[in-house]
């Protein structure tokens, strides 16, 4: 039988024996806490908040093997000029090629055993151990797949693949491998001067001379990058030049949300600094035309599997909590690396 308000009881699932007074108070403060947790991935980056603030995340509730991505490299070539009686061209057009990315997947374990229910069956007790195992748990998914994210691992069915990935010129990227002939095109742009050469960060001048080339050879079809990551030397470049300027203010959700980070917010541009990258690099990302696009499976953001008996432990328990996501990319050059000299 379950108890009225629907929370599993002891009757449910019985934990171990002589606890059922902590075990009805854990059951029903653990299913509390279980509704909290549902869609709380929130990752300690500020890229994550620039994401959320501008409903650049995609959740969707059907998954499959994989994301297929068409990357329309193929023109139809039915499309010309007529007049009159003209006959159609009824050439047959080869379907175009496809990238095709993988899910990831993160798991996290939950684990009780008998002694600490027996030991903690006082009220405010039980609920300081489930509050501080289950935020243990939340913020090591969390910190985990903020490393994944930000990581240059292609997806292989168990990890995502991350956007350092786009950005790794001749990598294969969505299964498509951009030295193979007719696929160039499936590269990140790397931006140098005319003579070949890697431009200089010395002036203002030379820095905001070879952003723009970086954001020219990035835009295509009124698509241009958004998100801009840099190193530390870039990033005390571009504080340098932006304090000349005027700033557009953030609202007061933005600067809640974007507090404690190394930001900038201009012309509609989201600038940031990021300790991994090297000191003279710059990412230019393209995510509100979908050029990059971080994928969250709804059914499996921090859902929780039924509790199992632990093998080999005694008297203890443990439950899963699962995360599915995925990172894609529709057009791999709206995307680049600008290295400085």
């Amino acid at each position: 039988m379950a108890n009225s308000d629907g929370h599993p009881n002891r009757y449910d699932l019985q934990l171990f024996s002589g606890t059922n007074n902590a075990e009805d108070m854990f059951l029903a403060t653990i299913s509390e806490l279980d509704k909290e947790l549902s869609n709380q991935l929130k990752v300690d980056h500020p890229l994550w908040e620039y994401l959320q603030d501008k409903n650049l995340i995609k959740y969707q509730s059907d998954i499959s093997t994989d994301i297929s991505v068409p990357l329309l490299d193929k023109p139809n070539s039915t499309v010309k000029d007529f007049t009159a009686y003209d006959d159609a061209d009824l050439t047959p057009q080869d379907a175009t090629s496809k990238a095709q990315f993988l899910w990831g997947h993160i798991a996290g374990t939950q684990m009780y055993n008998r002694e600490e229910l027996a030991k903690n069956s006082d009220k405010y007790k039980l609920l300081d151990l489930i509050e501080a195992k289950t935020l243990q748990l939340k913020e090591s998914i969390n910190n985990h797949f903020a490393v994944k994210l930000m990581g240059d691992q292609d997806s292989d069915g168990r990890v995502i693949m991350g956007i350092g990935r786009i950005l790794k010129k001749d990598q294969t990227c969505g299964g498509i491998d951009p030295t193979k002939s007719g696929f160039a095109y499936w590269n990140p742009q790397y931006t140098v001067k005319g003579d070949g050469n890697k431009f200089s960060l010395g002036t203002k001048a030379d820095y905001r001379a070879a952003m723009r080339k970086q954001r020219r050879e990035c835009t295509c079809n009124n698509m241009s990058p958004d998100v801009y990551f840099m190193g530390e030397d870039v990033w005390d470049a571009h504080c340098s030049w932006a304090e000349d300027k005027a700033q557009v203010s953030l609202t007061p959700e933005q600067a809640e949300k974007f507090a404690g980070y190394e930001m900038l917010i201009d012309n509609g541009r989201f600038y940031a600094y990021n300790e991994n990258l090297p000191a003279k690099t710059v990412w230019a990302l393209n995510f509100k035309n979908r050029g990059v696009e971080l994928r969250i499976h709804k059914e499996t953001n921090f859902s929780f599997q039924p509790w199992e008996s632990t093998g080999g432990k005694i008297q203890s328990k443990h439950r899963h909590c699962l995360l599915y996501a995925a990172t894609t990319c529709r057009k791999r050059n709206l995307n680049g690396v600008l290295e400085f000299d």
